[in-house]
Formats: structure tokens, sequence, C-alpha cells
């Protein structure tokens, strides 16, 4: 269905003198993405507003969102897997911030931004097999990802210095580590198997 919608999208463009017909394939796998996100936030949306966590579901999944545009991290072969796995972890950090009390919610956030630096630190920026990066890609990407987490670690520890006794706040922290934390789990798990892809092709 998401190749379909794509195709029709593009072949729109096409006949309509809005984009090239050899960039057509980019075009179509751009729209393929953009499909798939939508898919995504059609599920998380609804689910977020039931719970009664929306605001900390956003700030999960923009957290997760926006290391992995600079990090990298794991992709299933097709779109729908990619939705349904982004969706389960989306429900793991739920069901974990829905359950703990806000002393342990301190703890937790924590231990997520500790491992997530680490991880960060060690394999980010990962590319993909289908969109490699050179030398600079890596050095740019790896610099940004650095320095927003240090950003991001920075705006949690000075909200939590300030408002440690709001519940909201706290929440609002430790989704947003979570997010953080899948996010570097993410970029570790591609890291191996790009390595293995590399070794494969040899």
């Amino acid at each position: 269905m998401i190749e379909s919608i794509s195709k029709r999208l593009t072949n729109f463009f096409v006949r309509n003198g809005l984009i090239k017909e050899y960039d057509s394939e980019i075009y179509s796998y751009g729209f393929e993405m953009f499909v798939s996100e939508i898919i995504s936030w059609l599920i998380i949306i609804p689910i977020a507003i039931i719970s009664g966590e929306f605001l900390e579901s956003m700030a999960f999944v923009f957290s997760f969102i926006i290391f992995r545009t600079f990090g990298g991290g794991y992709h299933a072969n097709t779109h729908y897997g990619c939705i349904i796995s982004f969706t389960f972890i989306y429900l793991i950090g739920l069901f974990v911030g829905k359950t703990i009390s806000t002393g342990i919610s301190f703890y937790l956030i924590g231990a997520c931004l500790t491992a997530a630096g680490i991880l960060l630190w060690i394999f980010a920026p990962i590319d993909h097999k289908n969109k490699p990066f050179d030398e600079n890609d890596f050095k740019r990407l790896r610099k940004k990802t650095r320095l927003l987490y240090l950003i991001y670690l920075a705006v949690v520890i000075l909200l939590l210095s300030i408002f440690p006794s709001v519940k909201f706040v706290v929440k609002l922290c430790a989704f947003g580590s979570m997010g953080l934390f899948m996010v570097s789990m993410s970029v570790m798990i591609q890291f191996f198997v790009r390595k293995k892809e590399k070794v494969n092709s040899i």
C-alpha cells in the first residue's frame, strides 16, 4: 500500500511537470518515507491521547526522531517493519512511564542518559547500506550528535534542578530520556548489522 501510494504521488507530480521523470525514483523513495511517517503518527497519536500521556509521548517520540536523524539507527527491511518496530518501542516506553513512581523516575532518567551517552559516543553516527556516508559526513554527524546529546543532558539537568518536585516535568524528562536510550540502542544494533554486512560483502 505504501509503495502504491508513493508511486501515485510521484506519477502525479511527474505528469504535472513538478518533478523531472529522471528524478522519479528519488522522489518515490522520499514519498515512501513520508507516508510511512504519517502512518506511524496516525498510530501513535491516538494511543497517546487515550493513555492520557500525550505531551509525555511527544517528548519520547521527538527525542527518538531528533537523535535518529543525526545518529542513525536500525532499519527494518520493510516500511511496515519499521512502523511495527517503532510502535512496539513506543509502547514499551509508555508502559514503563505510566507504571513507575516519580522517585524511581529519577533513577530511570539517570540510567537512560548515562547509557545513551556511552552508546552514542561509541557507535554514533551509523549509516545504512542504502544511504552510506563518507568520512566528512561521519565527522559532521558525529559532532552534531555529541553536541546535541550534551545540550539535551544540560536541559534535563536544569529542568530537574529547578522543578524536582513537579511530577509533570519529571515525567517529561523520563519519557524523553527513554526515547533517547531507545534510539541509542538502535544505533548500536545498526552498527553491528553494518559490520556484518561489510564482512559478508568481502
